[in-house]
């Protein structure tokens, strides 16, 4: 499947997941419970001294056992970390260049020297290209963002960098880990997770990511718009 669709599937499970709905018939389930990597994800997991978080009982339906529970969270942390690898720059909901997943794409000096050039022309000619126009080359020229919107350059590894940041930050929040004192998910889990979007990485690589967020309590990038849509009803 390619990421795309996959993806989709991941926004849909995330949602109903995090408004509390029925996951019974869910579309990643179904994909994922005959794959491969899934089923050595949940070796991995089962393996270590990793339990479910009592601090999330609301999210899960009445009649979910414990073990269905450990089930849904996982798949939740799965695809929380596909969601964010397809869309690193969703600048929808959170700044990536905050995250450490890009820089802000300003213009240099080359392009800032060209708009000045630009604008002394238009002047000398008396030629106006409108109001809307004219502002963005005059904020070109001063170095800034053309737009009021941010534009931001990607960096190489974002992809991989933000998958581990939404698994490290969403783990946290879902499970209890003892495997060791830095409370990471496991690297091997990490690995399957990145063979299901068919991209490979190495175990240095993702220890690496990994502790930059050791200490991190940022919301995880996934769950993020759903909770700033609570708060919005809860102030309309």
């Amino acid at each position: 499947m390619d990421i795309y669709h996959l993806a989709e599937m991941c926004h849909e499970y995330n949602k109903n997941f995090d408004t509390k709905s029925d996951l019974s018939n869910s579309r990643f389930e179904d994909y994922l419970k005959n794959s491969a990597p899934y089923r050595h994800i949940k070796q991995s997991l089962t393996s270590k001294n990793i339990t479910l978080s009592a601090n999330n009982p609301s999210i899960y339906q009445s009649t979910d056992s414990d073990e269905r529970r450990f089930e849904l969270a996982t798949l939740r942390i799965i695809s929380g970390g596909i969601e964010l690898f397809h869309d690193p720059l969703s600048t929808a909901i959170f700044n990536p260049a905050a995250a450490g997943v890009a820089s802000l794409n300003a213009p240099n000096i080359a392009t800032q020297n060209a708009s000045k050039h630009l604008l002394k022309q238009l002047d000398k000619q008396s030629l106006y290209l409108g109001q809307q126009c004219m502002r963005q080359l005059e904020n070109v020229a001063k170095g800034e963002q053309p737009f009021s919107w941010p534009q931001f350059s990607k960096h190489k590894n974002a992809k991989i960098k933000m998958l581990v940041r939404e698994v490290a930050l969403l783990s946290k929040r879902l499970f209890i880990i003892k495997t060791d004192k830095a409370w990471r998910f496991p690297t091997q889990a990490l690995l399957r997770i990145f063979d299901l979007v068919e991209v490979s990485v190495s175990e240095k690589t993702i220890q690496r990511h990994q502790k930059e967020y050791d200490d991190c309590k940022d919301i995880p990038l996934s769950l993020a718009k759903v909770l700033r849509e609570r708060r919005r009803r809860r102030t309309d």
